[in-house]
């Protein structure tokens, strides 16, 4: 089943749930808020008239918080996916065949992302305040604005499923390890002996050692990722710093 079929199966499962009152499914990701002669509105439909800002209505996804995921400044593109890429203005992100890899490149390109905006819009706004407009400038605002939506959109959509995928598999072969290695049971015996004991623990170590030797591989490699998972899930579960 390929990226675009799961994603479809994830959906209708959703909105069968929400038809017979499992969730609640928001009308709108987003909430309008419209300064219009300083008097502030808030509405799901945008702005006829006034200042706009885009505010993100829900408050997270699967406990990250919700700052990550509001609306760059300058986003001036959306965001189009397919069975191999996302695309933003002249910004593309590719998938990793490997979804584990791919939600943690985008949880991680999400605080970069953030990062390297809140440089541009710093470039941007002292070039502005001395009335000064450089086009690079903007370009710069504009594509970290772009990363930063494919991010939030491949975060959203892969988070809790993706992650419950990398916590399952790193229990699973820490355990699978931990049984291995009590198969075979060292004796309780000071240097080597002759004993039946020794002599029988050295065998089970020899028989079990291709296994084993998968097993401390295997679970060095879900280690890894999951050590990643829980870095990074950390920090987008903290707020964003404001700029």
């Amino acid at each position: 089943m390929d990226k675009r079929m799961n994603r479809a199966v994830v959906t209708c499962l959703a909105v069968l749930m929400a038809l017979t009152g499992g969730v609640s499914l928001p009308v709108s990701a987003e909430i309008f808020k419209c300064d219009i002669d300083g008097k502030m509105v808030f509405q799901q439909m945008p702005c006829k008239q006034g200042i706009q800002e885009v505010l993100d209505k829900t408050e997270g996804v699967d406990g990250l918080h919700g700052s990550w995921f509001k609306r760059p400044e300058m986003l001036r593109s959306s965001v189009r996916c397919n069975d191999v890429a996302c695309t933003c203005g002249d910004k593309n992100v590719e998938y990793n065949e490997d979804e584990a890899i791919n939600l943690l490149n985008a949880m991680s390109g999400l605080i970069s992302g953030w990062k390297s905006h809140r440089y541009a819009m710093s470039n941007y706004r002292k070039h502005s305040s001395k009335g000064k407009r450089y086009s690079g400038t903007v370009d710069s605002v504009k594509g970290a604005a772009c990363r930063i939506a494919i991010y939030q959109k491949i975060v959203k959509e892969d988070y809790a499923l993706v992650s419950e995928t990398i916590i399952a598999a790193h229990e699973l072969n820490s355990s699978g390890l931990k049984a291995i290695k009590e198969t075979c049971k060292k004796p309780d015996e000071m240097g080597w002996t002759n004993s039946q004991e020794a002599k029988d623990y050295v065998l089970c170590k020899d028989k079990n050692r291709k296994a084993n030797n998968l097993a401390v591989k295997m679970n060095r490699k879900t280690r890894g990722l999951y050590n990643m998972l829980m870095q990074d899930t950390a920090k987008l579960r903290a707020p964003r710093k404001a700029y």
